[in-house]
């Protein structure tokens, strides 16, 4: 009984070690290449910058972690059209318990702040100590940028946020440096001095993520990336016994008027020899030249060569682009050509691409017939169905067989419903006699995007009707064949839809007809990648970058400026890619990007820019004396620099003569976003000779504002003024 309970015990405490200690699920530990879209906010710029965290510390001088958490929190506040700045964090934390007595920050009340003011659920996690490389790559693969300390030899310890990792290093926003952008940046400056031993890791790390946090991916198929569909077709001669009539071509007409636009179909055939009849990008005019091609290049004589048609397809989806390709092989037989014998690396290497290969066996009606080849004309009776089994199954394809040749229309109607990965709502096959009509049923979900209905017979005429929710007939984009009809619907409305099959020449005993009902429906919203700039300040006009990518069309694309709008895009598009050009005079701006697709999913992100295109401030311009006698002591002049916005660059003082020449210049160079105003007095320099002069002053701040002045003064001396009088006789 005591081993039971102390069991329990031990499970228990390490049940709550678990749970202290729980990090999210990683996808990939070793990642390359990553830049998350974290703010930029300067502890010492802005409104924020001489708050006070304490009585006598104002965030510029100790509000790092604050303005650090502060960045990290608009990261994930931006795809919800929400945002906060340090002024207002500042003030929460102050009012809420945030500090404690000496400033530092109690870092659970930046998950109270997101939960109460934005109703945000965060988790957060602190490591105290120094985390492996490994730890750090794992929450940028689930875009979650840490908080990493580091050591500031002017501050002491200092905490930056780690929002990414390239070429070898990981990428920060530094809240008091600017350019100081890697952690590198830390052990370049301090790795030869004596100081704490630093690291290109940081020392601690904390971290905040949302609960149920599932990281934003960019979609899986992009309407903008096609499918590659290779449609290798067997054209030996043992199809003119097993396909007479050549179905195999009326199924992959069908076929073709399926695909979605813009996939890219590799269409050969094959028997002693693999040969191309055509490469065609999908659409409605590419389509028909496509299916003359295939009428004209159907022949149905000689061997088969499964191997050599594997190996060419291969070869054609290697050089084709986009990201998912597969392949549809079509045979009556087994392979004759060569050895007989198919190489398992025709279809391996398939295996290794991760393409799947969907295999159709038509098999012969002869129940008997058992002769896999004609020793004579190299025929393949039947097909090797041991070998298209493990085809299929070592490409993760499907493997399908009839032998009913009419068959392959449904068969290939059904493989592309697959690929695409459409949503079947209605398949069935009924009797259609002569002025019969069948009515089918079936409910269109809200985020359908396509509507497509397909009615397959075999040597009828028949047609169908549409009818949508609200009881009105349908005009759909039709297309129309000997053997099918095929009817889409862009946005179709949600309910329950009826389609009405009318016979229209049927013979007396009725016509089997297929009849399917596909949606294509999307669930994920558009995905907004915000490419920047990410600095809270910037100089207008300026240019704004972001990409929209999303499985379904984009419908409607809208981005306001201050609730005003700048762009208003309406109508079925691709993934786009987006720049511009903000030429906004404000001091501030909400930059609101709205996405809507065809299935009615809505993503919005906001970004705030202050705008400063205000030059720096030169006061107090004095010069003192404007002439004196040369046995007193040398004049100096005074000046004082502002600047609001941002923060001083630069300034430059330079004196030339009456003729231009430049007798005396100094520069000063300030560091980033840490220096509002400062005060000059600078003595000219000793033994000028008498005569005008001109002092001219430039101030830049650092997004690139300038402010020239200047002034002129003469310089007497007792020799001077004499030279003068005497110039009187």
């Amino acid at each position: 009984m005591e081993k039971l309970i102390f069991l329990k015990r031990l499970i228990g405490a390490l049940l709550i070690i678990f749970l202290l200690n729980f990090t999210p699920c990683f996808a990939d530990e070793n990642i390359n290449e990553i830049n998350l879209p974290v703010p930029y906010f300067n502890q010492g710029v802005g409104t924020w910058a001489k708050e006070n965290i304490t009585n006598n510390k104002t965030i510029a001088q100790i509000g790092c972690l604050m303005v650090s958490s502060c960045m990290v929190l608009n990261y994930y506040l931006a795809p919800q059209g929400k945002n906060t700045d340090p002024f207002q964090l500042n003030r929460w934390l102050k009012t809420n318990g945030g500090y404690d007595e000496n400033g530092n920050l109690y870092v659970p009340k930046i998950a109270e702040y997101a939960s109460k003011n934005f109703n945000l659920a965060l988790n957060n996690k602190q490591l105290w100590k120094a985390p492996p490389e490994l730890e750090i790559k794992n929450y940028l693969s689930q875009k979650i940028p840490p908080i990493g300390k580091v050591y500031n030899q002017r501050l002491g310890n200092h905490w930056v946020v780690v929002r990414g990792y390239s070429d070898g290093k990981f990428l920060i926003n530094d809240p008091a440096w600017q350019n100081r952008t890697s952690l590198d940046d830390y052990f370049n400056l301090y790795k030869n001095k004596n100081i704490k031993t630093p690291t290109p890791i940081p020392a601690d790390l904390i971290v905040f993520w949302p609960k149920n946090w599932v990281a934003p991916t960019p979609p899986q198929n992009p309407i903008s990336e096609p499918r590659t569909i290779s449609v290798i077709i067997d054209d030996s001669g043992s199809m003119m016994v097993n396909d007479p009539d050549f179905w195999r071509k009326k199924a992959v007409f069908l076929f073709i008027d399926k695909t979605e636009p813009g996939d890219f179909l590799l269409i050969d055939k094959f028997a002693d020899t693999p040969s191309e009849i055509c490469q065609s990008k999908a659409g409605i005019e590419e389509n028909k030249e496509t299916k003359r091609k295939l009428e004209e290049n159907l022949k149905s004589e000689g061997a088969t060569d499964i191997e050599g048609a594997l190996n060419q397809a291969f070869q054609k989806l290697s050089l084709s682009e986009g990201k998912e390709k597969f392949a549809i092989l079509l045979t009556d037989g087994a392979q004759t050509v060569g050895d007989s014998v198919v190489d398992p690396e025709s279809y391996l290497q398939f295996k290794k691409k991760g393409w799947k290969i969907y295999i159709i066996a038509l098999l012969p009606k002869n129940a008997n017939a058992t002769q896999t080849v004609d020793p004579f004309f190299s025929f393949g009776y039947t097909p090797d169905i041991p070998l298209l089994k493990e085809i299929a199954r070592q490409t993760n394809g499907e493997y399908i067989e009839t032998k009913n040749e009419q068959e392959l229309i449904t068969i290939y109607n059904r493989i592309l419903g697959r690929i695409k990965k459409v949503n079947l709502l209605q398949d069935k096959a009924f009797i259609l006699k002569p002025k019969q009509q069948k009515i089918q049923t079936f409910s269109v979900a809200p985020q359908t995007t396509k509507l497509v209905i397909t009615t397959i017979w075999y040597g009828s005429d028949i047609e169908t009707y549409l009818f949508s929710p609200s009881g009105k007939k349908v005009e759909a984009q039709v297309i129309k064949e000997e053997n099918y009809q095929v009817l889409t619907v862009e946005r179709p409305q949600p309910g329950k839809w009826k389609a009405i099959i009318k016979a229209i020449e049927v013979p007396p005993e009725g016509e089997l007809v297929n009849f399917t009902a596909e949606a294509k429906i999307d669930k994920n919203k558009p995905y907004i990648e915000f490419l920047g700039p990410y600095e809270f300040f910037q100089k207008s006009p300026f240019v704004v970058k972001f990409k929209i990518q999303d499985e379904s069309p984009l419908y409607k694309i809208t981005v306001t400026q201050n609730k005003k709008t700048i762009l208003n895009f309406e109508g079925s598009t691709k993934t786009e890619n987006y720049k511009l050009d903000v030429g906004e005079e404000s001091s501030k701006i909400n930059f609101k990007i709205e996405a809507e697709d065809m299935a009615g999913n809505k993503s919005l992100y906001l970004w705030t820019y202050f705008i400063d295109n205000t030059s720096p401030s030169i006061a107090a311009f004095k010069i003192i004396p404007t002439s004196f006698w040369e046995i007193r002591k040398m004049p100096y002049f005074y000046f004082k620099l502002e600047e609001k916005q941002t923060s001083l660059k630069a300034v430059k003082i330079t004196i030339l003569t009456k003729g231009g020449k430049k007798i005396f210049e100094k520069k000063y160079k300030f560091q980033p976003f840490n220096l509002i105003e400062e005060k000059y007095k600078i003595t000219l320099p000793e033994n000028l000779p008498a005569g005008k002069y001109q002092i001219i002053i430039e101030a830049e701040d650092m997004l690139g504002n300038k402010k020239v002045k200047e002034k002129y003064f003469s310089l007497f001396t007792l020799k001077s003024i004499i030279n003068w009088l005497e110039s009187f006789f």
